[in-house]
């Protein structure tokens, strides 16, 4: 006879105690500043460590409350970022990269202990980071953009922060703080409001 693990047993069994809560519907408008290095991103990079990338911006969530389980998507589109100057290798050529063009970031996320008070959470995310190389053309006055291939990070998030409301109040705040594979430093704040 197959013996049944227990580990996906109590998966099961905390997923039907949660879905078995009425849904109450969530939506949040998010701000997020990240820091991280080209290193976090491609570990194999050399002297990457010291290549330092700052990113900041605007984003929404949307997710489902059953009881005290909020579980959430997010999405942070068309981010601001910068990075120190590097040189990016291809197949091709050597490029010097000196310009994000754009961050973005999509995530899932589970709070199990939703309202006022100290929070912690875990996540998914992907990042996408699109770089960009200006390079001047004849007498130095124009500006050649050129985007370069995207680099895709998929890290894994641990939060921790602090929610005003949400309880009996449904409009809440939250600040937090991540830790991440992937980053040095994220922090973020959310403006939302719990929907019966």
């Amino acid at each position: 006879m197959k013996q049944l693990k227990p580990l996906p047993i109590l998966i099961l069994i905390l997923c039907l105690s949660v879905m078995s809560a009425p849904a109450q519907e969530v939506a949040s408008v998010n701000g997020m500043a990240g820091t991280t290095s080209i290193g976090h991103l491609v570990p194999d990079s050399k002297n990457a460590k010291k290549i330092v990338i700052n990113w900041g911006g605007a984003g929404v969530s949307y997710g489902w409350l059953f009881g005290q389980h909020l579980f959430e998507l997010r999405y942070f589109p068309d981010q601001i970022g910068q990075v120190e100057d590097f040189y990016y290798q291809d197949e091709k050529s050597v490029t010097k990269i000196n310009g994000i063009s754009r961050v973005d970031v999509y995530g899932l996320y589970y709070t199990p202990f939703f309202g006022p008070g100290f929070l912690i959470g875990l996540g998914f995310e992907q990042w996408e980071f699109r770089f960009v190389s200006h390079r001047t053309l004849g007498s130095g006055t124009q500006s050649l953009e050129i985007q370069r291939d995207e680099i895709v990070v998929h890290a894994s998030i641990v939060d921790f922060g602090y929610q005003i409301g949400g309880g009996e109040n449904p409009a809440f705040l939250t600040l937090k703080v991540r830790a991440s594979n992937h980053s040095e430093l994220v922090i973020s704040g959310i403006l939302g409001y719990v929907f019966d």
